[in-house]
């Protein structure tokens, strides 16, 4: 029993001599893995992978020992853990240089495809690369899978616009936008690339970002990238946590790989070097020809565009120009012949437009100086039209007043011959009574004679009575001498009527005549009337006309004047078109249309 226990008791000390050994070793394995890893020019990840699943296998070893003499130690297994998972998150570290690598070939393809388009620049919510629209260009992208595989987007800002990452329905992701917190601050908001894993439509990819710029703001973004899972299928499994055994073996494949993928990938980057110094020293070959033949271009040109500057359009390009720029010495030497054609075309028509300024500043003179005779012509005219005016005027004046006038004479005279008409009526009338009186006259004659007749009768009769009758005779005389002078007077009388019937008969006829010539008197103050009336009517409509005429005629002058005003502005205006004529020509005539031919300055002309 005691020796069991004995035997038991230097088991375990051996065996913690012999773990504490590995372990020891395990450390000396952990330093000095990383430093013959990095030695041998592997990278970091490798050597740490390395150096993890070197411990990790001296620990399994240990633990095997271990479990052989006393049944195993759990501190082994859990140090062994930790080692294979610090191998296996070196192996993804690995595994993200490599995705990294690779795209950055792939973003290599995508940027010059875009820039040998041109610059990028944003127009009404479009990008474009040149002349060329990005939006919707799936040719691009699609470029980038063809030739180095995984996936690429073009953003604008972070909205997907060309984009070869498929959705779930299998369709093109454009129109969708960026989601990647990490990605939008880093890109978009600090104009900074990013490397490293992002989740894309819920899916892991490797994956680079970079901003693309445009006038120093960052307006998009460049995507390239590769899922996770497919890239990890293409190179290499991830290291599994069955057993701490299977883990080391396993783990050891992987680095065995990696080691492999290293030592290719510097290989291929040797490789590249020495293709890149190639392609480094081809381009400079290149570029040295270029520098020459545009050397020389830019001297025939700079010597062409000298005679060109002192006006020498005589010489064209005549020296060779390499294939390459020998459209730009053709389209000079075009450019120079239609220059050349069209400086002598715009030397004759100077030439014409000076003749043509001449011509028309001479008229214009000539214009302007009859013009002005005709502006004081017409001021005159006018001047004379106002007087008639206003003659005419006062002509219309006295013709209304003579009307007035003479309407009053034959209101006088139509009353006159009433008053006429009225005295031969009443001429009749004495007349009528005179010839009544006459009747009387007779009548009171007869009286008389028969009283005469009967005085006489009365005296003889007295006589015969004698001496009783004197008294009867007596009276009978006085009766008699009464009826005597009765009809003495009654004779007087009659002569004074029959006097007076003959006067008012020659009256009445005087009368009658008077009438007559009245009434010729009335018809032609009716008609002087009419005549004056027409008269006055004429004035007014002759004012009226002159009234009108003498407005035409000052609006004639007001023209007049205006286009004499115009006519000196012509003049002036032509005699400058002629003076900047004379300068255009002058300014033409600096430049040298062939050998022979030099333009003739407008002076000369």
């Amino acid at each position: 029993m005691s020796k069991t226990v004995g035997r038991k008791d230097k088991g375990s000390s051996f065996s913690g001599v012999v773990s504490g050994a590995v372990m020891a070793l395990g450390v000396g394995v952990c330093v000095l893995v990383p430093l013959a890893a990095r030695k041998l020019g592997f990278g970091e990840p490798y050597g740490l992978a390395a150096a993890a699943i070197a411990t990790a296998a001296l620990l399994v070893v240990a633990r095997r020992f271990s479990t052989g003499v006393v049944g195993g130690n759990a501190s082994l297994d859990r140090i062994a853990a930790t080692l294979i998972e610090t191998a296996e998150k070196a192996t993804e570290a690995e595994m993200l240089t490599l995705a990294q690598h690779s795209l950055d070939k792939n973003l290599q393809i995508l940027q010059t495809a875009l820039r040998e388009c041109g610059e990028a620049r944003v127009v009404n919510g479009v990008l474009y690369y040149g002349q060329r629209r990005i939006n919707d260009d799936v040719e691009i992208v699609d470029s980038v899978r063809q030739s180095a595989g995984g996936t690429a987007t073009v953003f604008l800002g972070d909205l997907r616009i060309a984009t070869n990452v498929l959705k779930p329905d299998g369709s093109r992701a454009v129109g969708t936008r960026l989601t990647a917190e990490k990605v939008i601050e880093t890109v978009l908001k600090q104009g900074k690339v990013f490397r490293g894993e992002a989740e894309i439509l819920g899916e892991a990819y490797y994956t680079i970002y970079e901003p693309i710029l445009s006038d120093g703001k960052v307006v998009g973004i460049l995507y390239v990238g590769v899922r996770k899972a497919e890239f990890a299928a293409q190179h290499g499994d991830d290291l599994g946590s069955a057993g701490a055994a299977e883990a080391v073996n396993r783990a050891l494949l992987a680095l065995q790989r990696s080691a492999k993928t290293q030592a290719d990938t510097a290989r291929d980057a040797i490789v590249q070097r020495q293709e890149a110094e190639d392609l480094r020293r081809q381009q400079e070959a290149r570029r040295q020809a270029v520098a020459a033949e545009q050397r020389l271009v830019v001297e025939g040109l700079s010597a062409a565009l000298e005679r060109l500057a002192r006006g020498d359009l005589s010489m064209p390009i005549k020296a060779v120009f390499p294939a390459e720029y020998e459209k730009l010495r053709s389209d000079y030497n075009t450019t120079l012949e239609s220059l050349r054609n069209l400086i002598a075309e715009i030397s004759g028509g100077v030439g014409s437009l000076s003749e043509g300024a001449r011509d028309i500043s001479s008229a214009a003179d000539q214009l302007a100086h009859r013009t002005e005779q005709q502006a004081a012509s017409l001021e005159q005219t006018a001047a004379a039209l106002n007087e008639i005016t206003n003659t005419v005027r006062a002509t219309s004046a006295g013709a209304g007043q003579a009307k007035t006038a003479v309407d009053i004479a034959h209101g006088d005279v139509e009353r006159s011959g009433q008053t006429m008409i009225e005295a031969v009526n009443a001429m009749g009338r004495i007349e009528a009574s005179a010839r009544q009186m006459e009747l009387i006259i007779a009548t009171i004659d007869e009286i008389a004679f028969q009283t005469n007749l009967l005085a006489l009768n009365a005296g003889v009769e007295a006589a015969r009575a004698g001496e009783s009758g004197r008294g009867f005779a007596v009276v009978a005389q006085e009766v008699r001498a009464l009826a005597q002078r009765s009809a003495g007077a009654a004779r007087e009388i009659k002569g004074l009527i029959s006097s007076s019937s003959q006067q008012v008969s020659l009256g009445a006829d005087l009368v009658n005549e008077t009438g007559a010539a009245l009434g010729k008197v009335v018809d032609q103050v009716r008609e002087v009337s009419r005549l004056v009336s027409e008269i006055a009517r004429s004035a007014v409509e002759q004012t009226s006309g002159l009234d009108e005429v003498n407005i035409a005629v000052n609006q004639m002058d007001r023209f007049t004047q205006q286009n004499a005003a115009m006519v000196e502005e012509s003049t002036a205006a032509s005699h400058s078109i002629r003076a900047e004529a004379s300068r255009l020509m002058s300014k033409v005539s600096v430049f040298k249309l062939s050998e022979d031919h030099e333009i003739a300055s407008s002076e000369a002309a």
